[in-house]
């Protein structure tokens, strides 16, 4: 519906946007301080019986000094998501809907980083934080901050995983996967596009889960860990745990998982994780 690319000091404000054929706002290239304020977004969520949205994305914005405010988004794809080549973005004070969440990915070559999320609200969103990637479109990810947010009736609360693309259906069923299951991910080669992601920080965030769903899941690759992880004043309510598959350095400050009485808190291999 609003298409830019390469574009310089670009202010998008105040519109109503509702049910584009794909996606709404898509600003590319080498754009810079773009803002985008006051804007609310509407199409069918994806899980749409009749008339399901499909990339619908609301606003996907790559570029430098990038502002998102005050948005009001319930879509059928990404509420917001970037590629590589991005840095310095401030998302707050956003209400999301239905949608795939505040999204990095899938395609990070060139990387991205100096990436923050503060006071946003989630309800009903299929995922609250998602970052995702694989080995044939990945770069650097890294300095993001996610900071008080609140998630309500969510399917993942935090999804960062690498393995976007894996054709085994025991590695897409993301819900049901388990750490004998990631253990099993075959390894590769380090090579130019193999995805990183490091210095990522969750403080000040509460979740509900939709029944039957997970906590989370943080899961890197066998050859590249997901690495400096810090879940601080985190509390999330689910059925099931928090995976954490190959990741170093994850710590749980003041961080509650809460789960069924027998239900185990977290779920992990290969994974380094301190909890204080």
């Amino acid at each position: 519906m609003i298409r830019l690319n390469s574009c310089e000091r670009v202010l998008i404000e105040g519109v109503h946007l509702t049910n584009s054929p794909m996606f709404h706002i898509a600003i590319g290239g080498k754009s810079s301080n773009v803002t985008v304020r006051g804007v609310t977004v509407r199409a069918n969520p994806s899980s749409d019986p009749v008339n399901p949205g499909h990339n619908t994305d609301a606003c996907d914005v790559t570029g430098s000094h990038i502002l998102v405010q005050d948005c009001d988004i319930s879509v059928g794809d990404d509420n917001y998501t970037c590629g590589g080549g991005t840095s310095d973005v401030l998302i707050t004070n956003c209400v999301y809907g239905y949608g795939h969440g505040v999204s990095i990915g899938s395609h990070t070559v060139g990387g991205v980083s100096d990436f923050t999320v503060v006071n946003c609200t989630f309800n009903n969103t299929e995922q609250g934080i998602r970052i995702k990637t694989d080995r044939d479109r990945g770069g650097f990810v890294r300095n993001l901050s996610y900071y008080n947010l609140h998630m309500t009736n969510v399917e993942f609360p935090i999804l960062i995983y690498a393995t976007y693309m894996a054709t085994n259906r025991n590695y897409r069923a993301l819900q049901k996967l388990t750490p004998a299951m990631a253990a099993t991910y075959p390894s590769a080669s380090i090579g130019p596009r193999t995805p990183f992601y490091r210095d990522i920080t969750f403080s000040n965030v509460t979740a509900t889960v939709a029944p039957g769903n997970r906590a989370g899941l943080i899961w890197g690759l066998p050859e590249a860990a997901v690495t400096n992880v810090v879940l601080d004043h985190v509390t999330i309510t689910a059925d099931k745990p928090f995976g954490i598959f190959d990741a170093q350095n994850v710590r749980l400050v003041d961080t509650r998982i809460i789960t069924p009485e027998g239900v185990n808190k977290l779920s992990s291999t290969n994974a380094e994780i301190t909890i204080r």
